[in-house]
């Protein structure tokens, strides 16, 4: 079987603490065809200078200086508008690859000719404790979902972010990232899922480096809106899709959760789309109310919430 071309689209911005463990493991692949596209979102740290040091030592590599800030969607979705790889890699430069695995990982999503992305096991370094841990020994589940996987995508989380093999065909069809949207994983999963087949990989392809400045942590521990107000536009999307159209245990569990946070960090209009949603469908319950209800009272007991991430998560 011939090998496929896989594209690495490296995505940098303020990494530079990370920046050159990450592209040595990038290095260290030794698959082929390879081809490697690092771009540097406008950083603000030394990140730019390293980079520059690494495409003298790579000139087969392809580096992308960005003068704005664009943010991830619309970097990414510029790489992949460039790249050729049947196979693409969303790599952020705060991560590190597991060279040996990439390989195999590789010979497994082409047994599946009509799935549009692979999923894979990670290594999940927590950077504040030190410590590591397999990502799906944290799941409560016997096995992976693969097939078709759309209404579990809405379920507790079992999707490691970086640990996903695209196929760029299925990406091109769906329209690549929403540049809309503050984060882009669960959106692309879901439009992907709605049109293709999903399959799993077993083994741990990346070191994902969980830490305070990451954009998932900034929920709570900065009271980041833009993530609720990206996870608001999502649910208007998937609304109208059949699979969601009159809810369903998943979607409901969805919405609670969301709630919940948008309570607890006192937003009061994203708390009351929640909100609506449950009731207009008769699944409002006390608990819901009351989260309706504190986004709304004055005192600002967010800041209870946000200091309490920032210094004990």
């Amino acid at each position: 079987m011939e090998k496929p071309l896989l594209s690495i689209l490296a995505l940098c911005y303020n990494h530079q603490s990370f920046l050159d463990v990450a592209l040595e493991s990038i290095a260290g692949i030794d698959y082929q065809p390879i081809e490697v596209w690092i771009a540097d979102d406008h950083s603000l740290d030394d990140s730019k200078s390293i980079l520059k040091k690494w495409q003298a030592k790579r000139p087969d590599w392809n580096f992308v200086y960005q003068d704005q800030n664009l943010g991830n969607c619309k970097t990414f979705n510029g790489l992949l508008a460039k790249c050729r790889g049947e196979f693409v890699i969303d790599f952020a430069t705060d991560d590190l690859l597991i060279a040996e695995n990439i390989n195999n990982w590789i010979n497994h999503f082409q047994l599946y000719p009509d799935a549009a992305f692979c999923y894979a096991d990670a290594i999940v370094f927590d950077q504040k404790r030190k410590t590591e841990h397999l990502f799906s020994k944290r799941l409560k589940r016997r096995n992976m979902p693969e097939g078709n996987i759309l209404n579990q995508l809405l379920e507790q989380p079992f999707i490691c972010p970086p640990a996903v093999l695209f196929r760029k065909s299925a990406l091109e069809k769906v329209g690549g990232y929403d540049p809309q949207l503050a984060f882009e994983d669960l959106d692309i999963w879901l439009r992907l899922a709605k049109e293709f087949n999903v399959v799993y990989f077993n083994q741990a392809i990346v070191k994902y480096r969980k830490h305070s400045n990451s954009l998932s942590a900034s929920l709570l521990r900065s009271r980041n809106q833009k993530i609720l107000t990206s996870t608001i536009l999502i649910i208007k999307r998937i609304s109208n899709w059949e699979t969601f159209k009159k809810g369903n245990l998943a979607y409901f569990s969805f919405i609670k959760y969301h709630l919940k946070i948008a309570g607890a960090l006192q937003f009061k209009e994203e708390a009351n789309f929640f909100y609506t949603i449950l009731i207009n469908s008769n699944k409002g319950v006390f608990e819901d109310r009351f989260w309706n209800w504190i986004s709304k009272i004055r005192i600002p007991l967010y800041k209870f919430v946000t200091y309490y991430y920032k210094h004990f998560q």
